[in-house]
């Protein structure tokens, strides 16, 4: 019960501090109470969608902004790219990323990672997966791994496997 009475003073703190949206509160309550059944619904349904959308921006902006990438050191990750004028992002074969692995000695890893649309066929219909092809050392480091991940299937494709 005293929580409950320390919500309520609190409460009216807050409508205090805040005039504006306390007139506005008590206006819509009074007019909600003394109006017509559908006004009412609809002052409960503009509420309702204004929580909601605050909900949503709110849930977005906590994934996106506030909560840490989910790897070991985020900060330390760089993403480093080609352009050419006729595309934004040019993407490097496997000897020019060798070149530029080779030559490039301001990192502590590299590792490389290409997108790929696969299809699966050998059942009822085909399907188009998504995939990626990986560098050898895309899922080793000095010390665990580098993108803080554990492959969860299969082997690893370790650097001494890479055909030369």
């Amino acid at each position: 019960m005293t929580d409950l009475i320390h919500d309520i003073r609190y409460g009216f703190r807050t409508l205090l501090n805040r005039p504006g949206f306390t007139i506005l509160a008590v206006l819509t309550l009074a007019l909600g109470i003394g109006a017509t059944t559908s006004f009412t619904i609809l002052a409960v349904l503009t509420l309702a969608l204004g929580i909601g959308a605050t909900t949503s921006i709110f849930s977005v902006i906590n994934g996106v902004v506030l909560q840490p990438l989910p790897f070991r050191d985020p900060g330390q990750l760089v993403q480093v790219w080609t352009t050419q004028p006729e595309n934004d992002r040019d993407n490097w074969s496997g000897a020019t990323f060798i070149d530029v692995m080779e030559q490039c000695g301001s990192f502590e890893e590299f590792a490389g990672i290409c997108g790929a649309s696969l299809t699966l066929t050998g059942y009822d219909l085909p399907r188009m997966l998504m995939g990626a092809s990986v560098t050898s050392n895309w899922f080793e480091s000095s010390s665990d791994t580098a993108c803080g991940r554990r492959s969860s299937v299969g082997m690893r494709v370790l650097l001494a496997d890479r055909s030369s």
